[in-house]
């Protein structure tokens, strides 16, 4: 026999609190049975964070220190541009006496090749 009328229902509270034990219970089984695959995917990203450390420590001992490195490559860099803006009013002479009339308009490079052909390259820019 219910005890309570809540909107025209009768409601027996024996019955709700059952219900809600029963939901907290399957809830909490439901974490037991769940921790072993919890504990298996904490340990997989724990063994894919230490592959990641072990090889970026082979990567630093075997190429260097990448700052150092980047800060190289940006010195060799630099020194290029000023010798190559130094190199480039005697490579503009010499290659505008082939055909003054045309002009070539782009990044020009000369490719050299042991026992073979000297060839120019023009990179043209696209007009899209």
């Amino acid at each position: 026999m219910p005890i309570f009328v809540v909107n025209g229902r009768p409601v027996n509270p024996i019955v709700s609190l059952l219900a809600s034990a029963a939901v907290i219970a399957f809830m909490i089984a439901l974490g037991i049975f769940l921790l072993p695959l919890i504990g298996g995917l904490f340990l997989f990203g724990l063994f894919v964070l230490i592959g990641l450390a072990l090889y970026g420590a082979y990567w630093r001992w075997r190429h260097g220190d990448p700052v150092e490195n980047l800060r190289k490559q940006m010195e060799q860099a630099e020194a290029a541009m000023s010798g190559q803006a130094q190199a480039d009013p005697v490579r503009e002479g010499s290659g505008a006496s082939r055909n003054p009339n045309v002009q070539a308009v782009g990044i020009r490079r000369t490719v050299v090749v042991e026992d073979a052909e000297v060839v120019e390259e023009i990179d043209r820019q696209r007009k899209d």
